[in-house]
């Protein structure tokens, strides 16, 4: 899938995406015991699933310092004692994010997820200065599941100016990766203009 937003006859962002869809059978037998009653396909063509421990996961997260510029009920991260470590603890009442039943944690949690630990991770104190995504490739490596601990790590590299950096995110599920990232940010306060794509898988 090939994306192009414009604005005024402009390009303002570029993404590119690769998925595979799967019939409610499929689905149905990869995603069993998660699944708890039988998939149904809407007339739109997609799937709907419900799922008895959706949630259990989940408690209100802590606002912390880095984090604290955003509502506490758009907080998805939990600090843990490691360093650049967080847990994924999402509201799943969340209006935006959770936005449909589904039987795994949705992909634009994670990508949530990644954007809130950049944003701890380049500015660990304070800062009225928002940090905005410029380019972002990710990759959702596994589902990733309600029922036991997801942790979020992140470490960052330049680029040859030592200008720009990327932060590199890994979720992790049970010692096993089940999402990886790499998110160029830039702020307010920054003064060239980055031309902004993303590309997932």
């Amino acid at each position: 899938m090939h994306i192009t937003i414009t604005r005024n006859g402009h390009p303002t962002a570029t993404g590119t995406g690769r998925f595979t869809c799967l019939t409610p059978t499929t689905y149905q037998r990869l995603r069993h015991p998660h699944t708890t009653t039988a998939v149904g396909t809407t007339a739109a063509g997609t799937t709907n699933t419900s799922t008895s421990d959706a949630g259990t996961q989940h408690q209100p997260p802590t606002p912390t310092h880095p984090l604290r510029t955003h509502p506490p009920h758009d907080i998805v991260l939990t600090p843990t004692p490691h360093p650049h470590t967080w847990q994924l603890t999402p509201n799943p009442h969340h209006p935006i994010l959770f936005d449909h039943t589904t039987d795994h944690i949705p992909g634009m949690v994670l990508l949530e997820a990644a954007h809130q630990a950049t944003t701890a991770h380049t500015h660990p104190t304070p800062t009225t200065h928002p940090t905005h995504p410029t380019t972002l490739h990710a990759t959702f490596h596994h589902y990733t599941e309600h029922h036991t601990p997801t942790y979020i790590t992140t470490h960052t590299t330049t680029n040859d100016n030592n200008q720009t950096p990327t932060t590199h995110i890994t979720a992790h599920q049970n010692n096993t990766t089940v999402f990886t990232a790499q998110l160029t940010t830039h702020t307010d306060t920054d003064t060239d203009t980055t031309q902004k794509s993303a590309s997932s898988r």
